[in-house]
């Protein structure tokens, strides 16, 4: 077995831990620092903006130090084995590791610094989340689709090569120092990782800066988030006509509205669901994406078919939604139950049809929808009219799985942070079994094409059995809970507990 050279081996571990501390630190920077509830207790003392922010940042400089060693500690201490590697490694390694979190940190808080710069605080709190949003999506989806790309392209990926090979990129700097004593880093120009430092540390500094002595002033603001406008419009689109006409009754299109506006607003829903529901939905979109090059059914030809991504697309949007039902009951304010207490709903079934109606629109049917044209032109008419009925039909049978993860009404219920922590387990276990299915679905798909077919009609009719009994569940589930929310407050509590 040949070893690795040692910079490639501390490069991989360097970039591994980049990019988690990412993920972890964008999100709890903008919840400790573009959410900040404990904020409004300090308003009225005299403490400065920048003494609160230093406290925040040393929770996340505690993040750091938690990460780094857990993730690093073996390998520096495997590295002793690598040819080029000194005694000493071991610690080169961990301060290179240590000097890239801290990065890391001053630049997620040093962005959020200008952001608040930048952006009203009457905004900034939308700002932030879609960011957190959009980003993963965005990552995700570029490297299901450029990586055929460099693969296929010669001059691409030499481009490619060459930027992230340049000395001026951040993991560069900090392969260098965990170089230091072993071996001299090939390709090193210091001038240009100098100036590229250089560049980055005004950035950050400009952006802490922003947290200056009128944050906590501004705290106010922020936690308000954008203010209603003046004058509201009563229109009714063609599409909720069309709801309303599904339903059979005006508070089915009521339910589609509340839930599409709440879905927006509700900043601890929006937070938890679409920060980890973005993930499935980020996934199942790069799936689809790549999937439209390769069949499900393999080629048409005698060729061996390979297998699609597109196999775990309907799979992965079942696994967002099925999460994003567990949440739904919850809110950040409650006291807007009293809306439906003071004005009970007649139709609890249309009310329940317009709730399921708006994730299979924008969830299911958009998706497959935007996929279906670029499919039948790289697949052919025939392999994307067998696949996509079973996929909307298999999505629409884990919408109606995921009916009953939902805990009475929507979003009139005390949120409950516990929920994502109890969801976490039985998540990991259904994408195992996902994984499964979808394996299942290349052998069954790759021997038998027309076996879609009846597998699309059983998957319908179990999906049809599964909302039946889901919807006519949530619908007790719902006239009990708005019973609980009329009784008093102390029932309110003791059930949500």
């Amino acid at each position: 077995m040949v070893a690795p050279p040692l910079n490639q081996y501390l490069l991989v571990f360097i970039g591994y831990t980049m990019v988690i501390l990412l993920m972890t630190i964008f999100q709890d920077a903008a919840n400790s620092l573009m959410n900040p509830d404990e904020a409004t207790v300090l308003t009225h003392q005299p403490i400065r903006g920048a003494t609160y922010v230093a406290a925040k940042l040393t929770h996340l400089l505690t993040i750091v130090g938690f990460v780094v060693p857990s993730l690093n500690l073996v390998p520096a201490i495997a590295g002793l084995f690598l040819t080029e590697a000194k005694w000493h490694y071991p610690i080169t390694h961990l301060v290179a590791d240590y000097f890239a979190g801290l990065f890391v940190a001053f630049f997620v808080c040093g962005v959020y610094g200008w952001l608040f710069r930048i952006v009203s605080p009457a905004r900034l709190k939308n700002t932030v989340l879609w960011l957190q949003v959009i980003l993963p999506m965005l990552f995700l989806m570029s490297i299901s689709i450029g990586r055929p790309l460099i693969m296929d392209n010669e001059r691409i990926a030499s481009v490619v090569t060459e930027i992230f090979s340049a000395s001026w990129m951040p993991w560069r700097w900090f392969v260098a120092i965990g170089l230091l004593g072993h071996v001299e880093y090939e390709g090193w120009i210091a001038w240009e990782a100098l100036t590229g430092f250089i560049l980055t540390l005004v950035l950050i500094v400009f952006g802490l800066r922003a947290f200056k002595a009128d944050y906590l002033i501004k705290a106010s603001s922020l936690l308000q988030g954008k203010a209603a406008p003046a004058v509201s419009t009563s229109r009714v689109s063609r599409l909720g006509m069309l709801v309303r006409k599904v339903t059979g009754a005006p508070s089915g299109y009521g339910a589609f509205a509340f839930l599409g506006i709440m879905c927006r607003r509700d900043w601890n829903f929006r937070q938890q669901a679409l920060m980890y529901g973005i993930v499935f939905l980020a996934l199942g979109s790069g799936a689809g994406i790549s999937g439209i090059w390769t069949s499900p059914f393999g080629s048409t030809g005698e060729t061996a078919p390979g297998f699609s991504p597109i196999h775990f697309f309907p799979h992965l949007l079942g696994a967002a939604l099925i999460f994003a039902c567990s949440l739904i009951s919850f809110t950040a304010e409650p006291k807007g139950a009293a809306v439906f207490i003071n004005n009970p709903v007649s139709n609890y079934r249309a009310f329940v049809k317009g709730f399921f109606l708006l994730p299979w629109i924008f969830i299911i049917g958009l998706p497959h929808l935007l996929l279906i044209g670029p499919c039948i032109g790289s697949w052919g008419i025939f392999h994307a009219a067998l696949f996509f009925p079973y996929s909307i039909a298999l999505s629409s049978f884990y919408l109606a799985f995921g009916f009953f993860f939902v805990e009475g009404f929507p979003f009139v219920n005390p949120f409950k942070p516990s929920r994502v922590a109890e969801m976490q387990v039985p998540m990991m276990g259904s994408m195992i079994l996902m994984a499964l299915l979808a394996g299942i679905q290349w052998f069954l798909f790759r021997s038998m094409p027309l076996a879609a077919l009846p597998a699309a009609g059983a998957a319908a009719g179990v999906a049809v059995v599964t909302l039946l009994i889901s919807m006519r569940r949530m619908e007790v589930k719902a006239r009990k809970n708005l019973q609980l929310l009329n009784l008093s407050p102390q029932n309110i509590f003791k059930e949500s507990d």
